[in-house]
């Protein structure tokens, strides 16, 4: 499948604790944890990547958004959005 890698529109975030609560940490990896979270205030259950080291992984960070959002499939996780916080991406999917 060819795509077209575009610059990620990257949404500074405030306080992430406004919009969501991280419940529980599903996995963590080398990119940084996932974790279980809820957003506010429809209760509805997410999953939130948050990468704590983007610099090294910032092209795959945005391929990876890119398809996503281009991508609409029951089968294929669904993206709510993607945002920056500090020095980290928070990724925000269907769970």
């Amino acid at each position: 499948m060819d795509f077209q890698l575009e610059e990620v529109p990257w949404i500074p975030m405030k306080q992430p604790g406004d919009h969501w609560n991280l419940i529980l940490c599903i996995d963590e990896g080398s990119f940084g944890m996932v974790w279980r979270g809820e957003e506010k205030p429809s209760g509805e259950e997410v999953a939130i990547k948050i990468v704590t080291d983007p610099d090294d992984q910032l092209e795959d960070m945005k391929r990876e958004i890119n398809l996503l959002s281009d991508l609409k499939n029951d089968f294929i996780i669904g993206l709510h959005g993607a945002w920056t916080y500090n020095d980290e991406i928070w990724v925000v999917m269907e769970l």
